[in-house]
């Protein structure tokens, strides 16, 4: 992980990323998965273990993709991110659109695709590391747009005390899942 810094996180923690070789980690962040996505705003109650799973391992497999976890001492997922590589063509399967090129144009971008804390770990600044930590990689990768889509105040939260800023590009299938744009410099 050399994009990555040292990042500020509470004492205990640790920052890495997901070795689909630790088969304890991958089970771990599946199951925390399939529970975190039932929380509202999404109320997702159709997530598999055995769907996460294939999930991830498939997203493991995109062009400059990144499963990032924290963790505690007891060696527990606290929380984790996901993010990879896209085109404008993969942006429109995501949103249910066909118009994302107008909205970003053609070059390929950094999609933040997932973030979850539990909720005994929020409040303290992980999903920032998290969001932080993806954008390294993707300035790592040469990507030079980070795209976000969300509805959740707490990740608009930590999305705009980074940087990143709202467009008019809403999801296609829920448009109050508006998606979010970081340039990296």
């Amino acid at each position: 992980m050399e994009f990555l810094r040292d990042y500020r996180l509470p004492k205990g923690l640790r920052l890495e990323e997901l070795d689909l070789s630790k088969s304890d980690d991958l089970e771990a962040l599946a199951r925390f998965y399939c529970e975190v996505w039932k929380e509202p705003p999404w109320l997702e109650f159709h997530w598999t273990y055995d769907a996460v799973i294939k999930y991830i391992l498939e997203t493991s497999q995109k062009i400059a993709s990144i499963w990032l976890l924290i963790k505690n001492q007891a060696n527990e997922i606290v929380a984790f991110a996901l993010g990879y590589g896209i085109d404008f063509k993969d942006l429109e399967q995501i949103a249910n659109r066909k118009d994302a090129a107008f909205y970003f144009g053609e070059k390929p971008m950094f999609y933040d695709a997932e973030v979850a804390v539990m909720p005994t770990y929020r409040k303290q600044g992980l999903a920032t590391v998290l969001i932080r930590a993806r954008i390294d990689f993707a300035r790592f990768h040469d990507l030079k747009v980070v795209i976000a889509r969300t509805k959740a105040p707490n990740a608009i939260r930590a999305m705009t005390k980074i940087g990143f800023f709202p467009t008019t590009f809403t999801d296609g299938s829920d448009p109050e899942r508006v998606y979010w744009r970081f340039d990296i410099s």
